[in-house]
């Protein structure tokens, strides 16, 4: 199943780079929509609140435990993008990866037990682009801003130590949704 996932990923990398590439290089002018893939690396600034234990046994507890929380590591995706040149140097754009597993790893007082857990992340993004010199050159420089939304999926504790030592058993975990600014910086 991975190898044909790699396998397909690979097909569909050649198919946008002789699309991408075979096309003219002038197509980058007012009304011109564009699609393409690349690379992607998340690297969320997260930060967590305070773990609290809603119920021990079916008991209701509500208990904040201070100086414990967790961060998400940083990971690397196949990003998809469609872009819309609304002028010939004015272009939004819509940036898609493929969602991308992430660590979830204790902080404070829960460092000692490493990695907690994973989950996925996803996280569109809408990024108006500007682009430097006219159509026709050959390259051509561009920045944009823009926003995210993020969000996770599929999120579980995986490390049993900390599941029977600071959750006291089985357990669920849930995450917020959050808005994050985009920058870019790039070359055609």
């Amino acid at each position: 199943m991975k190898k044909r996932l790699i396998s397909t990923l690979r097909l569909l990398a050649a198919v946008l780079a002789v699309v991408t590439f075979s096309g003219a290089a002038y197509a980058q002018t007012a009304g011109s929509v564009i699609g393409g893939a690349g690379w992607i690396h998340l690297a969320p600034q997260s930060s967590s609140d305070p773990l609290t234990i809603t119920s021990i046994g079916g008991a209701q507890v509500d208990t904040s435990i201070p100086n414990t929380g967790a961060r998400a590591g940083s990971t690397d995706t196949l990003g998809l993008s469609v872009i819309y040149f609304y002028t010939d140097h004015v272009a939004p754009e819509l940036v898609f990866g493929i969602p991308s597993k992430f660590d979830l790893e204790g902080r404070g007082a829960l460092a000692s037990y490493g990695k907690l857990g994973t989950a996925r992340q996803w996280s569109p993004a809408l990024v108006l682009n500007y682009y430097f010199r006219d159509p026709q050159e050959k390259l051509r420089p561009y920045v944009g801003v823009g926003v995210t939304r993020a969000w996770f999926t599929g999120a579980s504790i995986t490390n049993s130590a900390f599941e029977q030592g600071a959750l006291h058993g089985p357990t669920t975990v849930s995450t917020d949704r959050s808005w994050a600014p985009v920058f870019k910086i790039g070359l055609n």
